[in-house]
């Protein structure tokens, strides 16, 4: 039993396992707006792009990382607000990590 549980996982490819669409976000974009795109499409990864490349990704840990553990809080100050406006680009990961759709699972880990 677990051998062909092994087996269908091995023919697994990217593509059906990936989101479909590939939600992007360019470079200089507040992390507020990537927060709003995330629950908005209720996803976890952007793809950041600069003139429509891929140059990092932008993940949900990211953003939490990033913010103020002061914010919406009853002390927040106006530093912990603007947060908030800071690029994308500044809190996501360098280099991003691409394989072709028709790639298994096994060679996109």
């Amino acid at each position: 039993m677990e051998e062909s549980h092994s087996h269908a996982m091995s023919d697994l490819t990217v593509a059906d396992v990936m989101s479909f669409p590939l939600i992007t976000i360019e470079a200089e974009v507040s992390l507020s707006h990537a927060r709003d795109l995330l629950e908005q499409y209720h996803c976890h990864h952007l793809v950041v792009t600069n003139g429509g490349n891929p140059v990092a990704i932008l993940s949900d840990r990211d953003i939490i990382r990033a913010l103020s553990p002061f914010l919406g809080t009853i002390v927040e100050q106006a530093r912990d607000a603007h947060t908030l406006l800071r690029p994308v680009l500044q809190v996501a990961t360098f280099p991003p990590v691409t394989v072709h759709r028709t790639a298994s699972i096994y060679e996109a880990t």
